[in-house]
């Protein structure tokens, strides 16, 4: 039992050496736990430039950490304002395409009222109306005048016809 109690508080290491074709015998080395061997390293030489430039950087000062913070708080601000912009940009486009279906949905309506309109009016009635008491005959083709409108698609009239022009 007090073997195993010295066991516990010791970290047994097994070291081979090989010298020539023989193989000696383990050798063990024991370190009380918790405690490596120490190795001795040799401090790199720094030059002054280095020392200089370390103690230039030295750490972070007030300015420093002020301009981080500054900075961190102008990126969380752009940030918000950019979903803030892109929220606002969808919620355009939805209300976009309501108005688009809408408009659709008028324009279809319109033309079956115009179909619906134009449908019930008696052109024949109408005709025989115009003629018997208003007097108004259609006009015959040596009554009208053509004209080329150009490319704006309509002519307007600035004064009397000549009655000699036209024809076509």
């Amino acid at each position: 039992m007090a073997k195993r109690a010295e066991r516990k508080n010791i970290n047994a290491r097994t070291f081979y050496g090989v010298e020539g074709t023989a193989v000696r015998a383990p050798e063990i080395i024991e370190f009380p736990i918790g405690r490596e061997p120490e190795r001795k390293r040799k401090p790199k030489p720094v030059s002054e430039q280095v020392r200089k430039n370390r103690a230039r950087i030295g750490g972070m000062d007030l300015f420093y950490v002020a301009f981080l913070a500054a900075a961190c708080v102008a990126a969380i601000v752009i940030c918000i304002n950019y979903l803030h912009l892109k929220e606002m940009k969808t919620t355009a486009e939805v209300k976009n395409a309501s108005l688009q279906y809408e408009l659709t949905t008028i324009k279809s309506e319109n033309d079956a009222l115009y179909e619906d309109i134009v449908n019930s009016v008696d052109w024949d009635a109408l005709r025989q109306t115009a003629e018997a008491v208003y007097g108004m005959h259609a006009a015959g083709e040596d009554q009208t005048v053509y004209y080329d409108a150009g490319e704006e698609g309509y002519v307007r009239q600035y004064r009397e016809v000549p009655s000699g022009s036209g024809g076509g």
